[in-house]
């Protein structure tokens, strides 16, 4: 065959006259191998499998072509020889064992375009029996997917078959390696018993469990799932990629309350940012095929960060049932974070409210929480469609925030959340929360928050107050006004008198009065002249406007002291006092 395609590649014309001998003498070596075995007869057999899956196709060859190459083809006899797929198709694989009379052929992968005849050959010798392949769809077949095992424990895997048609066939459990592929690991029938396998089938789930025990480094690498079709040749319904790790971590315990929700933040590595990272419930084994999305359940959100080293999940409305190990994962490699939900019952988590503020103020939002949070950590969150602000205001240590405020009433298990200043941009979905387990937070009450504008009635209850205010200040200033006019007329009217007594002159502006001691009825007296007491000039002038100064025209000198009647009673409820001649 190599220098066939030697001599194809050199010269067409040379080549095509050298191929048809080739087939001519390829045709006359298959005849000559029928006749020159006695009793042998050319026989078929057909095999099935299934798109996705793969197909272990098994050659068995007579003694005396031990020492000759064999080979597997596609084709019909005349043809088959020429197009080996082994040489062009990756997806191939060829097995010799060790006695060199058995050939075992893998084919992955499969299509539509696989079906057809295929035969086993021995170079410059004869072809096996023929071989025809029908690949057809079926609810089987997954693409290949990746587990990872602790070194020194056990791990499950479980292989779906596809429909009633394969649940009386025997099933097997492979491991491909490099220079051999083993196909009798563990099969179902007949019953085999190991130590380091066990295989059980639940026929009315179509599905196949192997358990591996007590595993090892060496247990790593690649299995396949298969069902038995025809007498020893098996398809391949799935690839298993098994990774070996060390003792297993012990996963992160997180509690959630039911009707609640909780937040579980995965932290990866920077040089797995450029894979696909994934959220899942189960062991390491059974975990890659139990993915949750937001297409499996509507209640799980996943929020991955601009800086892609971590992945925020949102899984709300808990129930009992969620309880359980999920991991943090990447695609293609081992498991990397088990957390392990504990479901609590707890007086916490109502269902969701909706509370309405308005523009411009502010509102309270209150949780409450469970007796067993009273020290754990208050959370206040915001929900976004591409992420959730698990720190808008966090208890301890009590953030200064000018929007938020906080505080917690450990007595009443009620914490009180109020946003200031409220705009139309704060309307949106809020979550109440405790923390739980490093940043993770349980989350115990939605809220969904709406505002509206500014009520009419608010404005006009503004405005009555402005001018309310503004009509006092206006009286008060106009009271003011008035009374310092009102104090500048009176002195601006007021007369300036002068009086002589005990020999000085004496001014008294009207208005302003002297006490005079009470010495009895006043004798009388004649007129007299005084004279004016040694003053300044502008004495008592301080007193007036200066406008005034020039209004003062007569000052009295003396004092014309009145002649009262004997009969006129003077101070008649004030007791004299007794005159002595000395006073005299």
């Amino acid at each position: 065959m190599r220098y066939l395609n030697q001599v194809v590649s050199t010269n067409d014309k040379q080549g095509h006259r050298m191929m048809c001998s080739f087939r001519m003498k390829g045709i006359l070596f298959f005849a000559l191998c029928l006749i020159s075995v006695p009793g042998r007869s050319a026989k078929s057999r057909t095999l099935k499998a299934y798109i996705n899956g793969g197909i272990l196709i098994f050659c068995k060859f007579d003694d005396q072509h031990r020492e000759k190459q064999k080979y597997f083809c596609k084709g019909e006899a005349s043809t088959c020889p020429y197009n080996r797929p082994a040489h062009n198709d990756s997806r191939v694989f060829q097995y010799e064992n060790a006695r060199r009379d058995y050939l075992t052929v893998l084919i992955t992968n499969l299509t539509s375009e696989d079906s057809g005849t295929y035969h086993c050959g021995v170079e410059d010798g004869c072809l096996d029996d023929k071989i025809t392949l029908n690949v057809k769809s079926g609810d089987c077949c997954d693409t290949p997917f990746f587990i990872t095992g602790f070194e020194g424990q056990n791990i499950n895997i479980q292989c779906k078959y596809s429909g009633a048609e394969n649940r009386d066939y025997p099933k097997h459990f492979c491991k491909q390696q490099k220079d051999v592929i083993e196909t009798d690991l563990i099969e179902s029938k007949p019953s085999v018993t190991e130590q380091k396998y066990s295989l059980s089938d639940n026929k009315s789930a179509n599905l196949f469990s192997v358990t591996i025990h007590e595993l090892e480094r060496k247990d790593a690498g690649i299995y396949w799932c298969g069902v038995r079709t025809g007498t020893e040749d098996v398809a391949l319904t799935s690839q298993v990629n098994l990774q070996i790790t060390g003792k297993q971590k012990v996963p992160v315990t997180l509690r959630g309350f039911n009707t609640g929700g909780i937040a579980i933040i995965c932290k990866f590595n920077n040089k797995r940012k450029h894979k696909k990272r994934y959220f899942c419930k189960g062991n390491s084994t059974t975990c890659p095929h139990n993915r949750l999305t937001s297409g499996t359940d509507s209640r799980f959100l996943q929020y991955e960060n601009v800086q892609e080293d971590h992945l925020t999940v949102l899984l709300t409305y808990l129930t009992s049932k969620d309880a359980g190990i999920y991991h943090c994962a990447v695609e293609d490699e081992e498991m990397h974070t088990a957390f392990n939900l504990i479901m609590k019952e707890g007086g916490c988590c109502e269902s969701p409210n909706t509370t309405t503020g308005h523009e411009g103020g502010h509102i309270e939002i209150q949780c409450k929480y469970p007796e067993e949070a009273k020290t754990n950590v208050k959370h206040f969150c915001k929900q976004h469609d591409t992420f959730i602000e698990l720190d808008l205001i966090v208890s301890k240590p009590l953030q200064k925030n000018r929007m938020y405020s906080l505080s917690d009433n450990k007595t009443a298990n009620v914490f009180t959340v109020t946003i200031h200043d409220l705009e139309m941009k704060d309307a949106g979905i809020y979550w109440c929360g405790v923390r739980t387990s490093g940043n993770n937070v349980a989350l115990i009450g939605q809220v969904n928050l709406q505002i509206t504008e500014k009520a009419p009635i608010e404005d006009m209850k503004t405005s009555v107050v402005m001018v309310i205010v503004a009509l006092v200040l206006a009286v008060t200033f106009f009271l003011c006004y008035r009374h310092i006019q009102s104090r500048k007329r009176d002195r601006s009217n007021s007369v300036i008198y002068y009086n002589t007594v005990n020999g000085r002159k004496m001014e008294f502006p009207d208005g302003i009065y002297d006490d005079i001691e009470d010495i009895g009825p006043p004798p009388l007296l004649t007129s007299r002249s005084v004279s004016p007491p040694n003053l300044p000039d502008d004495t008592g002038l301080h007193l007036l406007p200066k406008t005034s100064h020039t209004q003062i025209n007569t000052v009295y000198a003396t004092t014309e002291i009145p002649t009262i009647p004997g009969d006129v009673p003077t101070y008649s409820n004030i007791q004299s006092p007794i005159h002595t001649s000395a006073d005299t």
